[in-house]
């Protein structure tokens, strides 16, 4: 997500800083089986933007969008490439993703 929506093509910090991050929280509950094996679409959607911290929440649907089979979220910290410390997302990084809070 991080790699399309800001352009980059790799996932190094030198190259791109805002897609340097550590998973902070997973919250995953389940609700209905994938039975018999199939296609699910995946639905994000951005819940929080901080100074270092981003929250997305994820709905795994059926093809149909019909039947809601787990919805999740993930809280995820950038940090500086070089202390490995967090650090503050880039003004670029800030608006595209604020724009798509719900």
């Amino acid at each position: 997500m991080f790699v399309a929506m800001m352009g980059k093509d790799t996932l190094d910090p030198a190259v791109a800083p805002d897609v340097y991050v550590v998973v902070r929280d997973i919250d995953l509950h389940y609700h209905a089986p994938i039975r018999p094996e199939c296609d699910v679409k995946l639905i994000l959607s951005v819940r929080k933007v901080r100074a270092a911290g981003l929250t997305v929440d994820f709905e795994f649907r059926s093809a149909d969008f019909s039947v809601l089979h787990a919805k999740a979220s993930r809280t995820v910290c950038r940090m500086d490439g070089t202390t490995h410390q967090p650090a503050a997302w880039s003004e670029e990084f800030r608006a595209k993703h604020e724009a798509l809070v719900r």
